[in-house]
């Protein structure tokens, strides 16, 4: 697998729902994000995207999302539109501000 534009890969946490089922293989068959944790509305449910195979995990068998995000290059949150502030949303910024204290 060839390396993102950059010329580096960038580790990617992706928070959200089954929206990304078509957008993570194609990023990560991109070769610029990897490797890629999703969490499945937070809390659900776990995959890991490496080298163009996904994992799947159960809940709570891959690392902890604060510590996925502490060593994520970027973390996507993606939310429905009819929702101002989804529950996955709530548990990723509880996570997040969390982890900073």
């Amino acid at each position: 697998m060839q390396k993102g534009p950059i010329g580096k890969r960038l580790a990617t946490v992706v928070v959200g729902g089954s929206f990304n089922a078509q957008l993570l293989p194609l990023m990560s068959d991109s070769g610029v994000f990897e490797p890629i944790e999703f969490y499945f509305y937070t809390t659900l449910g776990q995959q890991r995207y490496s080298g163009g195979v996904k994992t799947e995990r159960e809940p709570g068998e891959g690392p902890r999302l604060g510590a996925a995000i502490a060593g994520a290059e970027v973390l996507i949150l993606e939310e429905n539109e009819q929702a101002l502030v989804s529950p996955h949303g709530r548990l990723l910024v509880d996570e997040v501000l969390g982890s900073a204290r």
